[in-house]
Order: C-alpha cells, then sequence, then structure tokens
C-alpha cells in the first residue's frame, strides 16, 4: 500500500501535533503512570474542512493526573425486623 503525498502530510500533521501536546505534561504523565501502576490516556484528533481543500488538523490531550477510588456497599434486608427505636414513627397532622 502507497501513501500519497497528502496523506503523508497529513499524518505528519497528527504525529507534530501529538507530539506538541504531549511535550508539556510528560513529566506528569510518567510520574502519575509510575504512582498508580497505569494510566489511560487520550489524545483526540478533529479534522476540519478549510479553505481551498485545506485541512485544519486540532489535537489535544486528555489523562487524570489524581486517580479517585471510592465505593460503598449497602445490604437491604426486606425480612430484618426494625430494631428497637428504629420503627416508623406517626405523626398526627393538626
Amino acid at each position: 500500500m502507497t501513501v500519497d503525498e497528502s496523506s503523508k502530510m497529513l499524518m505528519d500533521a497528527i504525529v507534530e501535533g501529538t507530539k506538541e501536546a504531549l511535550e508539556p505534561y510528560i513529566g506528569k504523565i510518567l510520574a502519575t503512570y509510575r504512582r498508580d501502576d497505569g494510566l489511560t490516556l487520550s489524545i483526540p484528533v478533529k479534522l476540519t474542512p478549510g479553505r481551498n481543500g485545506a485541512v485544519q488538523v486540532e489535537t489535544g490531550i486528555n489523562f487524570i493526573e489524581k486517580r479517585v477510588k471510592d465505593s460503598n456497599i449497602r445490604v437491604v434486608d426486606f425480612r430484618q425486623l426494625p430494631l428497637p427505636g428504629m420503627e416508623e414513627r406517626r405523626y398526627a397532622l393538626k
């Protein structure tokens, strides 16, 4: 498969844009990767038609520097009777 000149120019623009997006964050990326034993990185590329057949190439970068992990568990047993003092209270409306 051969790549024509315009395809090569487009790929080069995407690669260079990606490098430029990574460069300022590479230290934080590596530190987060090492600290959390892994990292998910997203590098979006948006191609927009320009004038006279040109293509605008926008590259970005997304990652989460601080991992937040939290969970909680509740068990609802419908067979359990209310504990003393926990009965449903009914108030008369006047």
